[in-house]
């Protein structure tokens, strides 16, 4: 992602309807985009395309050196999706849905998930929406401490990119700036 220069600070941006003094992983899926493309903080280089997604223009600097970004190739390793899965709070009734048996249950949802999506951002993608999809703060928590990341890329069919951030007490600066003409 290519990022912008402001006062010698690289900085991305968000857009809302609320204006934002800090953010929290308490109000996630409650904004204009509703985690379309996966749950997290979204932040855009581009200040017009944040600026589409509310009134509000917030102008973000982060932690570079701590970003733990997902990688571009491959998908996480088999271990540690079975962890993310069983952390799940929700996994009794998840669980349910796959099979009475919960041993035959988890199998069988781990096997269908991690031998049909290829990516990183499909695999998160799809436990957070079948183990996590009451629990987005606690799958962020659990997607820090046992993949390691912190943040990822997506890039829309549209060319626009985004920085899809997991953890907030990365953002070392927070400024709401007036939206470009």
């Amino acid at each position: 992602m290519r990022l912008l220069e402001v006062e010698n600070k690289k900085v991305l941006y968000h857009g809302s309807n609320s204006k934002i003094s800090k953010f929290s992983l308490d109000y996630l899926s409650s904004g204009t985009g509703h985690d379309e493309h996966g749950i997290g903080i979204y932040l855009t280089n581009n200040p017009v395309v944040a600026g589409s997604y509310g009134v509000h223009l917030h102008q973000v600097t982060l932690k570079w050196d701590s970003i733990r970004m997902a990688p571009e190739s491959g998908k996480p390793s088999e271990a540690s999706v079975r962890s993310l899965m069983r952390q799940s709070p929700e996994i009794d009734d998840v669980l349910t849905d796959w099979d009475e048996d919960p041993v035959r249950a988890f199998e069988y949802a781990f096997k269908t998930m991690y031998n049909h999506y290829d990516t990183w951002n499909e695999v998160l993608d799809n436990v957070w929406a079948d183990f996590y999809r009451n629990s987005p703060k606690q799958f962020l928590i659990n997607v820090n401490k046992i993949m390691k990341i912190n943040a990822r890329e997506v890039k829309f069919q549209n060319g626009d990119e985004f920085l899809i951030l997991y953890n907030p007490n990365l953002i070392t600066d927070l400024t709401t700036v007036d939206k470009p003409k």
